[in-house]
């Protein structure tokens, strides 16, 4: 297995045999079994354990508070954050080369995988080196959370309510004003995950045939080939685990890769009323005026629902938030379809990029 030797390939092939390769044993360690460096899979390659892993998985979880601590002082103090946007949708395609099977220099090859990051790449943090956890456990702890966090803000959301409507005593829509900005902030959050969402759901479908070091290729017992990020697994065989996701990362692909921007379309682009209401919310925008009742008297609320979809463009231009959705979709179908051509892959990729 991986935790045992990183010349996995070759254990897979021969599952009975301990492969003992002293390059990954630790210094006194007479076998793999008495003391193994261990490993974790990152893209599907076997790579290194942290030797921390709960000290980094700590300071992620540190910089994300901080990150969203900050971005809430910059939004308070209606500072623009489109540029930081901006930022964080490059660093995520560039992520995305680190799973190309391309040799990159290390040092490239290290940037790539720190600028998962910005991708919210729950393996970054190797949490198969600091505790036991499966890939089906944390595939499905991966596609779940984006529920979870809606439904707490939902659950916020409605607290809030009771308390301004029953114990502030008041009425109308000065009880429900929050609601707008907790549903613009979960729609805009779900903007940046969007692309991990889509390669974490797609990844089940990722096979190939493995290769040892002797040249010998193993296409699986049923001739699928093996789950290219978890190659033990067999693919397309009835009972095992990578069956048993198939069914339900059609579902979570069907929900969050086709769903969301079909759902931010017909939001923006094909209800007339909206449309008409961020083009109207964007001139006032470029106005500069502060944004009340009395400056924007038909979209205030609105753009405290869904202004963060549209706000950092012309008002010509709103939808092009959707423009930016379709590249990721495809970003994403790029490197589940052409995996097995890095060359044509990179291509596909600076093509979207820059078209």
């Amino acid at each position: 297995r991986c935790a045992l030797c990183c010349d996995y390939s070759q254990s897979y092939l021969d599952k009975e045999r301990t492969i003992k390769n002293p390059e990954c044993w630790k210094e006194g360690a007479e076998d793999a079994k008495d003391d193994p460096i261990k490993f974790y899979r990152m893209s599907g390659e076997c790579v290194p354990c942290p030797e921390n892993p709960l000290m980094l998985i700590g300071m992620i979880i540190g910089a994300l508070f901080f990150g969203g601590a900050g971005c809430y002082i910059l939004q308070r103090k209606q500072v623009s954050l489109g540029v930081l946007s901006i930022g964080v949708d490059y660093f995520q395609v560039l992520s995305m080369f680190a799973a190309a099977k391309v040799d990159w220099p290390e040092s490239i090859q290290k940037i790539y995988f720190y600028l998962s990051f910005f991708n919210f790449n729950l393996g970054i943090t190797a949490p198969e080196c600091a505790f036991t956890i499966t890939y089906s456990s944390k595939w499905w702890i991966t596609v779940c959370l984006p529920v979870v966090g809606f439904t707490g803000m939902f659950a916020v959301a409605k607290y809030k309510t009771y308390v301004k409507r029953y114990l502030k005593h008041r009425m109308g829509k000065k009880a429900t004003t929050h609601e707008h900005q907790i549903v613009g902030t979960g729609l805009y959050a779900f903007y940046f995950v969007y692309l991990y969402l889509c390669q974490v759901t797609l990844d089940v479908f990722n096979c190939s045939t493995i290769v040892s070091i002797d040249g010998v290729e193993d296409v699986g017992p049923n001739g699928e080939g093996y789950m290219s990020s978890e190659p033990t697994e067999p693919c397309y065989l009835p009972g095992d685990m990578q069956h048993s996701l198939l069914f339900p990362a059609i579902i979570f692909f069907g929900i969050y890769g086709i769903g969301y921007p079909i759902f931010v379309a017909m939001l923006l682009l094909f209800n007339k009323n909206n449309k008409m209401m961020a083009i109207e919310d964007q001139i006032v925008r470029a106005q500069e005026l502060e944004n009340t009742r009395l400056n924007n008297p038909n979209c205030y609320e609105f753009r405290k629902r869904y202004a963060k979809m549209y706000y950092q463009y012309k008002p010509e231009y709103f939808y092009w938030g959707l423009v930016t959705l379709s590249r990721k979709f495809m970003f994403a179908v790029c490197e589940l379809m052409l995996r097995k051509n890095a060359a044509f892959q990179m291509c596909a990729v600076q093509l979207i990029m820059f078209t």
